[in-house]
């Protein structure tokens, strides 16, 4: 899986235990020894978000105006980190949690990852296992 697929998931877990339907999009292709997948889920929710298309790293997103790449909704992505072992990410596929629908152009791949690691927010350690642009 290439990082910059974004995938559908009918039933994501979030880390305080609820569910919801959500997007996300892969940062990583794995090829680090043991690093696992790295995924930022995405919310057509402003919720005092900015609509300006492109980076808001001090914020924590980055903005996709609908109709951008695969997206027909105005689209937030949001800079929590979520990290699947292969293990955890082979059984989500194979249950159908995980659909894939389709791939970021590279230039918005780019764009995004250099805004991830401008975030205040995101550790170190995630930073460096992304890639470099």
């Amino acid at each position: 899986m290439p990082a910059g697929d974004i995938f559908y998931s009918p039933y994501f877990k979030f880390d305080d235990g609820d569910h919801d339907k959500k997007l996300l999009i892969l940062l990583n292709d794995t090829s680090l020894a043991n690093a696992g997948y790295f995924a930022l889920v995405t919310s057509q929710l402003s919720e005092y978000r900015l609509n300006v298309y492109g980076c808001h790293s001090d914020g924590g997103y980055y903005f996709l105006q609908k109709h951008c790449d695969w997206f027909i909704l105005d689209t937030w992505v949001l800079f929590k980190i979520y990290e699947f072992t292969h293990t955890e990410m082979a059984e989500e596929l194979s249950k159908g949690n995980l659909i894939y629908k389709a791939s970021l152009r590279m230039d918005n791949f780019r764009a995004l990852i250099k805004c991830i690691k401008q975030c205040p927010d995101v550790m170190r350690r995630r930073k460096a296992l992304l890639p470099n642009y």
